[in-house]
């Protein structure tokens, strides 16, 4: 939207300084994670992306017993109460959804958080 060269180290760290993350932490863990890690996380997600029949990214899948449900973002885009609505129809009332399976997700993908 600004026109910012997001592919520049420098912006990159200047954007997380702008959302509270300290600069320097940002640059070790963006250096950490250059190469072969990055290249591993695009398979990956790749991979998790034709598996849940997606087109792109992002992607909003649900899983259930192994079983991945798209849900499209686009009629909920600037809509975060029909967005709420659609995810709360999907999975069920928030009291059916045990404590202990609220998702964790990071790098490797998303899981239980007591896993």
């Amino acid at each position: 939207m600004e026109g910012r060269r997001i592919a520049e180290l420098a912006v990159l760290a200047d954007l997380a300084e702008e959302i509270g993350l300290d600069r320097a932490a940002f640059a070790t863990a963006f250096d950490r994670m250059r190469g072969a890690a990055t290249q591993l996380h695009i398979v990956a997600n790749r991979a998790l992306l034709a598996r849940v029949g997606g087109t792109g990214f992002p992607t909003f899948a649900l899983e259930r017993g192994g079983r991945y449900t798209v849900i499209d973002i686009a009629p909920n885009l600037g809509r975060a109460d029909l967005w709420t609505a659609r995810l709360l129809e999907s999975v069920g009332p928030r009291s059916a959804i045990p404590e202990d399976a609220t998702p964790v997700c990071g790098t490797d993908g998303c899981g239980p958080a007591n896993a």
